[in-house]
């Protein structure tokens, strides 16, 4: 028989993962090469749901750097790394995190446009 986790295992363990993430942050990469860092809120999620959390709202980011976005890590407020490996494709594009821009310029805002706005926990 499979093992699952009921709703109220999974809510407690994605609450447990966003709750980490409060006045955290998203870094974009190329490479090593820190691109742009995107702050979550405090709150950063709502309350989960059936093992899904969703984001409050991101504020924009500077860009830092310029170059192509390809990777991301999501950082708690003490830049521990919570979430790494993470792909970055433009809105739509399917990645982890999908941004308005891939390419990006130092110095222009970068946002999130989906991808990271939830958080889910499955039940196997």
């Amino acid at each position: 028989m499979a093992k699952t986790l009921a709703t109220a295992g999974r809510n407690g363990a994605c609450d447990g993962v966003v709750d980490l993430l409060d006045a955290g942050k998203v870094n974009i990469y190329e490479g090593a090469t820190l691109l742009a860092t995107i702050p979550f809120g405090n709150p950063a999620f709502g309350d989960s749901a059936v093992g899904v959390a969703t984001a409050n709202a991101f504020t924009a980011g500077t860009a830092v750097a310029s170059g192509a976005a390809d990777s991301a890590k999501i950082l708690k407020s003490d830049d521990t790394e919570v979430l790494t490996g993470l792909t970055v494709t433009a809105t739509g594009g399917g990645g982890d995190i999908e941004l308005d821009v891939t390419v990006i310029v130092a110095g222009d805002s970068v946002n999130i446009t989906g991808g990271a706005k939830t958080i889910t926990m499955p039940a196997t």
